[in-house]
């Protein structure tokens, strides 16, 4: 075990070395505040984006139930992203998605337009993600 130095000139060394390093910090850091990020919005803003499409066949692959959903749903705006859980092995999808769309105001056109519409004989759910 150390032994601990409690002598002056190494209290006043070591307070010295701890001031010097709180220095170069910038202000937040010093208070022990962390860090604000301006880099992106809270989740919770770009969900509003997000739309929920239930009640599609699962016997369509998935590549073409994405190549449909951005056809008919980028008539409404940009769509950013689709994500279509699939079951393991057969790769079918499990008969929703989430589709991400560029603003709000071009999700709820979306929703608006594609609620009730019909896919391959069954009619669509869509909703904006809560």
């Amino acid at each position: 075990m150390m032994k601990l130095l409690r002598s002056a000139p190494v209290i006043a060394l070591a307070a010295a070395i701890l001031a010097a390093t709180v220095q170069g910090l910038p202000a937040a850091a010093q208070s022990g505040a962390p860090p604000k990020s301006k880099s992106s919005p809270p989740a919770r803003v770009a969900a509003k984006t997000e739309i929920i499409v239930t009640n599609f066949s699962t016997y369509e692959s998935p590549a073409e139930v994405e190549q449909a959903f951005r056809k008919e749903f980028g008539l409404y705006g940009t769509v950013v992203a689709i994500k279509i859980p699939t079951d393991a092995p057969p790769r079918r999808s499990r008969g929703y998605a989430s589709i991400t769309m560029a603003t709000l105001a071009e999700a709820q056109a979306a929703v608006d337009a594609m609620d009730g519409a019909e896919y391959l004989g069954r009619d669509l759910k869509v909703a904006l993600k809560r």
